[in-house]
């Protein structure tokens, strides 16, 4: 694994509140960051062509024919655009609250499920119509004056089918009583990880007690409550430890850590390294 300089991670955004869907091919060289970095935007890659990897999060992806991958805002990821055909899709976080309905949960069943891969891999048929959506977006992005009123029709087509693949590729995320569902489970911890630690806390959103929501979990997905807290946290530990910037004191109280002894013995317990420990492993050795 290739270490990482202790360095700040850009963090990029466009204004205004909006989507852009564009061939890959004609965003040209500044269309990617191959080094590390986030966006406060969402951002959809479609791979129909090329090769290598696509890291995101610390994990190295090999880019596959047909690979559709969902990167939520804060995630790092990297990518070298050399030779990739295919399709981006980018919008914010108002465009999409606007393209919503009441309901609809693709936001967190696609960004925002840390505990499953990033991407899917649509069926030929799947692959059609969703390489046809996001070339609606593309033309309509290209027009003299696009209609952002069609543009939230696409893409909520465009998500709400993607939802479908995806739910076809793994278990079925239905709920089981009460309204009890891991989208919705995924979305409280999304809001909550860093003010509420408690099992009790988010199986009271659901009416149920922990030891009915930990049975669902284990049967499901092997893992409770506790432990996706702790996967949320970590991430999000080591995100910021790759920054450089903010000390570790403050990046234990950025996480709801009232003692940051209490955070670092947490990451120990996670990773077999301090956090110091683990900011010294990513950042290689300065030049003598």
């Amino acid at each position: 694994m290739k270490t990482l300089p202790m360095q700040e991670i850009p963090t990029y955004d466009f204004a205004p509140a909006w989507l852009v869907s564009t061939r890959l091919e004609e965003r040209g060289g500044d269309a990617f960051v191959n080094n590390p970095h986030r966006h406060k935007f969402y951002e959809v890659l479609w791979f129909e062509g090329g090769s290598g990897e696509h890291r995101v999060d610390f994990v190295d992806y090999e880019i596959f024919h047909g690979s559709l991958f969902f990167i939520a805002p804060g995630m790092v990821h990297s990518l070298n655009p050399q030779d990739k055909q295919g399709y981006l899709l980018a919008f914010s976080p108002e465009f999409l609250a606007q393209s919503r309905l009441p309901g609809d949960s693709f936001e967190f069943d696609l960004f925002c499920d840390y505990s499953s891969k990033p991407y899917v891999m649509p069926d030929e048929n799947e692959q059609f119509v969703l390489q046809n959506l996001l070339g609606f977006m593309a033309f309509e992005c290209k027009s003299e004056n696009p209609d952002p009123h069609i543009l939230q029709s696409y893409l909520r087509a465009f998500l709400l089918y993607a939802q479908r693949v995806k739910k076809d590729c793994s278990s079925p995320l239905q709920p089981v009583n009460n309204g009890f569902s891991l989208a919705r489970l995924f979305q409280m911890i999304e809001l909550h990880y860093r003010s509420n630690k408690t099992t009790e806390f988010y199986a009271g959103q659901f009416f149920l007690s922990t030891k009915r929501v930990n049975g669902i979990l284990r049967q499901r997905i092997g893992k409770t409550i506790t432990q996706l807290l702790q996967e949320r946290l970590l991430l999000e530990a080591r995100r910021e430890l790759h920054l450089g910037n903010a000390s570790i004191t403050e990046i234990a109280y950025q996480l709801g850590f009232e003692d940051p002894a209490y955070f670092s013995r947490f990451f120990r317990s996670q990773t077999g390294f301090s956090p110091s420990q683990y900011r010294k492993r990513i950042s290689p050795p300065s030049d003598q």
